[in-house]
């Protein structure tokens, strides 16, 4: 199963014999733990986007009780000093809430006893610290982070769960439609320009 957790969703595909045997979205994301971030140290959404990057965990059981963060206030006030331990229990509250969702539409889908090879976590969210242990814990099966591979001029940049699906859809396309030439130093930022447009079009 591959579960690619983005900023507004969280998507779930289902692999069997080299095909999909089951997708679907869930309506939450790396986008919501930031909100509630936001709400619950009552900071500023840009602020608690950093502080989520800087210090975000999601194991309550790593971070040490004693370590305090500095979290900037709204309306020009002075920085606020708050236990990182606060932050890590929102955080850990969401994405368990991602979790228990996830784990149903697996039930849901007829698969769950099938995935012997476990569960791979991409996006965003899964460069938290913790969440791959966290998974294990709710699934019950081994959890590993994908990241894109076979990828030589760009390997360096493009080795983080960020870009997995836009790394697939290059190698599917390289695969499939054949005029697609990976090792291009910058073939990203032409595909990146390629997205702009569709955005701009559709939207």
């Amino acid at each position: 199963a591959l579960v690619d957790i983005g900023g507004g969703t969280t998507d779930v595909a289902i692999f069997q014999d080299h095909a999909i045997r089951y997708s679907c979205v869930v309506g939450l994301g790396g986008n919501h733990i930031t909100s509630d971030i936001s709400v619950g140290l009552r900071t500023s959404i840009d602020e608690a986007e950093k502080i989520k990057k800087k210090y975000g965990c999601a194991m309550v059981d790593w971070v040490n009780q004693q370590d305090v963060i500095e979290v900037g206030s709204v309306g020009g006030q002075k920085p606020r000093q708050l236990a990182q331990s606060i932050l890590t229990e929102i955080i850990a509250a969401r994405v368990e809430e991602i979790l228990k969702i996830v784990e149903w539409e697996l039930v849901r889908s007829g698969y769950i006893e099938s995935l012997h090879a476990g569960l791979v976590l991409t996006g965003g969210v899964s460069l938290l610290p913790g969440i791959r242990e966290l998974a294990e814990k709710a699934f019950d099966m081994p959890v590993r982070i994908g990241v894109p591979f076979h990828f030589r001029g760009l390997g360096d940049v493009v080795k983080n769960p960020i870009f997995a699906t836009a790394t697939g859809l290059i190698l599917y396309g390289r695969k499939h439609g054949g005029a697609v030439e990976i090792e291009e130093p910058h073939l990203l930022s032409r595909v990146v320009q390629v997205m702009k447009a569709w955005f701009k079009e559709f939207w």
